[in-house]
């Protein structure tokens, strides 16, 4: 059996000094939205997760989906099975 907790993070990615400006004007026109975004418009760059700072998920956050899952072996199928889940969509499904 295996637990799985969601969580939020950040994720840093350092913008060379040349670039700051495209780059802060693409995430204010929504144009970049994510860390990924930025491989798009950038070289050689490095993205970080920072550690430091990951908080636990409510389901509130999650669209009120499951944040805390149990999976237990499946004698059956083989593989793992979903046997938990805190989130609304598991009330009746699990």
């Amino acid at each position: 059996m295996h637990v799985d907790f969601k969580i939020t993070t950040w994720e840093r990615v350092e913008v060379p000094e040349e670039h700051e400006a495209e780059i802060k004007a693409k995430i204010e026109d929504g144009t970049i939205t994510s860390a990924s975004d930025m491989f798009d418009h950038l070289e050689n760059i490095e993205c970080e997760k920072l550690t430091d700072v990951d908080e636990q998920m409510e389901i509130e956050e999650n669209g009120f989906c499951s944040t805390i899952e149990v999976w237990e072996a499946d004698t059956e199928n083989g593989g793992m099975k979903r046997t938990f889940g805190n989130g609304h969509e598991d009330k009746d499904n699990v």
